[in-house]
C-alpha cells in the first residue's frame, strides 16, 4: 500500500513538474520587460494627451493657469519617470528603436530635452508668462519630433 501511495504521489508530482515547465515555457514566449514596455507605452500615452490639453488652454484667450501648472507638474513627472523605463534588453516585443539602446547619449540628451522643456512649462505657467510656456511645451515637443515621424502617435 505504501509502494502505491508512494508511486502515485511520484506520478503526481513529475506531473505538477511537467505543467509548470510547459507553463514555464509559455510565459518564457512573453517579453522579458513587458511590464516596464506596458508603463512606459501608457507613460507616452499621458504625456501625448496632457500635451495636447496643455496646448488648447494656452491657445484660449483667457488661459486658465491653475489647469496648465497642474497639467505641466503631471507632465514633468511623466518625463521624469522615462529614464527608468528603457532598461537594456527592453526592445524585444516594443515598437521603441533599437538606436535608443545603441546610441544612449543621443537618447538622454533627448529626454533630458524633453525634461527641461516641460520644466520650463511649469515655471512659466506659475509666472502665467504665455510665450515662455509655449516655448517650453514646443521644446519638449521638438525632443519627441527628432525621433519619431508621428510625433508622439507611434507609442
Amino acid at each position: 500500500m505504501k509502494r502505491f501511495l508512494w508511486s502515485i504521489s511520484a506520478r503526481s508530482l513529475a506531473s505538477v513538474f511537467i505543467a509548470l515547465l510547459v507553463t514555464g515555457s509559455a510565459f518564457a514566449k512573453e517579453p522579458a520587460f513587458k511590464q516596464e514596455i506596458k508603463i512606459r507605452q501608457d507613460t507616452f500615452a499621458l504625456i501625448e494627451e496632457k500635451s495636447d490639453l496643455v496646448e488648447d488652454l494656452l491657445d484660449e484667450d483667457k488661459p486658465d493657469w491653475q489647469k496648465i501648472m497642474l497639467n505641466s507638474q503631471h507632465l514633468v513627472a511623466h518625463a521624469a519617470n522615462l529614464k527608468v523605463l528603457f532598461p537594456i534588453g527592453s526592445h524585444e516585443g516594443s515598437r521603441a528603436k533599437v538606436s535608443v539602446w545603441e546610441k544612449p547619449e543621443k537618447f538622454n540628451q533627448l529626454l533630458l530635452e524633453l525634461n527641461m522643456g516641460f520644466q520650463q512649462l511649469e515655471t512659466a505657467s506659475q509666472r502665467s508668462m504665455l510665450s515662455e510656456a509655449e516655448a517650453g511645451l514646443e521644446r519638449a515637443q521638438d525632443s519627441c519630433k527628432s525621433c519619431h515621424r508621428i510625433n508622439r502617435s507611434l507609442w
